[in-house]
């Protein structure tokens, strides 16, 4: 299960890796994150600092599965 971090936490590891003193791979295995996480923060915050809406998640309209794969059972709502 992932643990939740403060927000004080992830100002501290951004400001950090901000910093460019040393790679992201190093600094994200100092503060026991992944480099994928600590790269997704640096993006929230750059988003959130600039007054960008938020990223939302994009998923495929009913009938764009283009690989072949059916569509999950739980999304009644296509045709």
């Amino acid at each position: 299960m992932p643990t939740a971090y403060g927000a004080e936490f992830r100002q501290d590891v951004i400001d950090v890796a901000r910093k460019g003193e040393a790679p992201l791979a190093q600094i994200a295995k100092d503060f026991g994150l992944s480099v994928t996480t600590l790269k997704r923060w640096i993006a929230i915050a750059e988003r959130t600092e600039s007054g960008a809406a938020p990223r939302r998640r994009s998923r495929p309209r009913c009938g764009s599965w283009s690989s072949g794969i059916s569509p999950p059972r739980h999304r009644t709502n296509c045709g």
